[in-house]
């Protein structure tokens, strides 16, 4: 088991590509559109952007109707 295994996924660091995913879009929608909302999650990091995975999860939430995919 490697270290990233052993830490439980809401506490681990996401960069753009995953939080992607997490939201149903490219990781370029995630840097233009929504990481500059002030109700998304302060990064941990700039570069790469990093953020906490418990906290996108969150924002995802807030979502209109808790949307999790791309829109169709």
């Amino acid at each position: 088991m490697s270290a990233a295994e052993s830490i439980p996924f809401e506490l681990r660091a996401l960069n753009a590509e995953e939080v992607g995913v997490l939201l149903g879009c490219e990781a370029r929608t995630v840097l233009e559109r929504h990481a500059c909302k002030p109700e998304f999650p302060k990064r941990i990091a700039i570069r790469p952007a990093l953020w906490i995975a418990s906290e996108v999860l969150a924002y995802r939430d807030t979502l209109k109707g808790g949307r999790r995919g791309r829109r169709r």
